[in-house]
C-alpha cells in the first residue's frame, strides 16, 4: 500500500496546540530536525539526535489486537541504531489497525523525555510526543481546501473550582459575518485528558469544516472543557464527583451564552463525550432533560459497575420511563470499536436500551459498532462525524418527528 503524496504533505501531521508549521531550529542545536519522516509506504523514519546518549528506545501506544478485537495500550519496544552522526533511527512500521494519532514514549538511556522535534499533545495527564499514522478512511479529518471556523480559547470563572477554568470554541465558517443565532454542543474528552484534545488529537474543528463545506451537517459552536475537575475533598482520587457538572451548568453555559451566539432552547443544545466524557455526558443529561434535548457518547458507557462516582447515577431511573425517555431526548447517539477497553460495556448498554423498548422505537436512537481495525481516537472521530450529520435538523421536538 502506498499513501499518496498529497496525503502525506497534509499539514495535519505537523500541526500541534504549539505550532502550525515544523520546528525550526537554532544555529547552535545538533538535534535533528527532522524527527520523523513519513515514507510512501506509510513507514515513519524516526530520528533521534542524541550524540551522548548510549541508548534510545521507543515504545509507541496501541499494540496488537488481541484475537477478542482488543488493542493494549503499549505496543512492543522498537530500539533505535546509532549512526556515526550520533543520530539514533528506528522504523516505526505501517499498521493499517494502528492508524490515527499514535502517542510515542522516547527513552534516552532509559529515562522518559518529551522530544522536542516530534509533534505534541496533551495525553495521560501530561504533554507526550505523537505521530499521525495516515488512513485514507480517515481523511474527514483531514484539512482540506475549505472554509475553515475558527478555535477561540476561552477563561471563565468557576464558584464550583474558586479558579479560573477554561474553555475551547469552536464557531463554524461564517460565524464571524452574520448576526444568526447557532445551536451548541458540549463535548467532552476522556480521563487524563483536557479541553485540547478535541481539537489536537480529534481534530474536531476540522471534521466540521469538512462537514459543513460538503453540507452533510448544520453549522453549529462547540464547546470544550476541561472535565478533570473535582472538588477539593476528591482531587488526587480515583472518584469522580459533580463538580464539573455543577460547573458547566452554573458558569460556563451562563458565560457562554453572555458571550456567543447561541440558541438557548434545549432542542438545540446537545452534550458528548468520550470514555469519562461518555459517562459524564450521560450523567449530566439525565440529570437535566430540561437544558440538553441530545446527547451522543462515544465508547458508550452508560452502565458501568466499577464506575467510583461520588453520587448517584441516574440512568436507571431514566431507564424504567422509556416513554418519557422518548420525549425528553431527540437523538440519543453511541458508538463504539472493537478495540476499545469497555466494549463490554458498550454492550452491556445496548441490551439496557433493548430491554427498556427503545431500541427499534425511537427514531434519533442509533449505536454503531466500528470496524474492528479503527483504533480509539479513530473511532471517536468516526463518532462525532456520524453524530454531527444527525444534531439540529428539522424537526427538532422528537414529538413532532413522525
Amino acid at each position: 500500500m502506498e499513501i499518496s503524496k498529497k496525503i502525506r504533505d497534509n499539514k495535519i501531521f505537523q500541526a500541534t496546540e504549539l505550532s502550525f508549521d515544523k520546528v525550526t531550529p537554532r544555529s547552535d542545536e545538533k538535534a535533528v530536525v527532522e524527527a520523523a519522516i513519513l515514507q510512501p509506504n506509510g513507514d515513519y523514519l524516526i530520528r533521534i539526535g542524541a550524540p551522548n546518549a548510549n541508548t534510545v528506545h521507543i515504545i509507541p501506544w496501541f499494540g496488537d489486537p488481541t484475537p477478542e478485537g482488543y488493542a493494549p495500550w503499549r505496543d512492543e519496544t522498537i530500539h533505535c541504531l546509532k549512526n556515526e552522526e550520533g543520530v539514533f533511527e528506528a522504523i516505526l512500521p505501517y499498521d493499517l489497525r494502528k492508524t490515527g494519532p499514535r502517542n510515542v514514549e522516547i527513552y534516552i538511556d532509559d529515562t522518559f523525555v518529551i522530544w522536542p522535534y516530534l509533534p505534541m499533545f496533551w495525553s495521560g495527564g501530561h504533554p507526550y510526543n505523537y505521530l499521525e499514522i495516515p488512513d485514507q478512511d480517515l481523511e474527514f479529518a483531514y484539512i482540506k481546501d475549505v472554509p475553515h471556523g475558527a478555535i477561540s480559547h476561552e477563561v471563565y470563572w468557576s464558584t464550583e473550582t474558586n479558579e479560573w477554568e477554561r474553555c475551547l470554541v469552536y464557531t463554524p465558517p461564517g460565524y464571524m459575518n452574520t448576526n444568526e443565532s447557532y445551536p451548541v454542543l458540549y463535548l467532552q474528552h476522556g480521563g487524563t485528558e483536557n479541553e485540547t484534545c478535541w481539537t489536537s488529537t480529534g481534530r474536531a474543528n476540522y471534521i466540521m469544516d469538512n462537514l459543513i463545506a460538503a453540507k452533510e451537517c448544520e453549522p453549529f459552536i462547540i464547546v470544550m472543557n476541561n472535565g478533570m475537575i473535582r472538588y477539593d475533598e476528591w482531587k488526587g482520587t480515583e472518584y469522580v464527583d459533580d463538580c464539573f457538572e455543577n460547573s458547566l451548568l452554573k458558569c460556563c453555559i451562563p458565560y457562554i451564552q453572555s458571550h456567543y451566539r447561541v440558541k438557548t432552547d434545549k432542542w438545540n443544545r446537545a452534550i458528548a463525550g468520550l470514555s469519562m466524557g461518555s459517562m459524564q455526558t450521560n450523567d449530566i443529561g439525565f440529570n437535566h432533560p430540561d437544558v440538553f434535548g441530545n446527547m451522543a457518547s462515544f465508547t458508550s458507557t452508560m452502565y458501568h459497575p466499577t464506575f467510583k462516582a461520588t453520587y448517584e447515577r441516574p440512568w436507571p431511573k431514566v431507564m424504567a420511563n422509556p416513554q418519557q425517555f422518548m420525549k425528553d431526548y431527540k437523538i440519543f447517539f453511541c458508538s463504539a470499536t472493537p478495540q476499545e477497553d469497555h466494549i463490554d460495556l458498550f454492550t452491556k448498554d445496548t441490551e439496557i436500551m433493548r430491554e427498556a423498548g427503545i431500541e427499534g422505537v425511537m427514531p434519533g436512537y442509533r449505536r454503531v459498532l466500528h470496524d474492528g481495525r479503527f483504533i480509539r481516537w479513530d473511532s471517536w472521530r468516526m463518532g462525532l462525524r456520524e453524530f454531527a450529520t444527525m444534531l439540529f435538523r428539522e424537526p427538532l421536538n422528537p414529538t413532532d418527528v413522525k
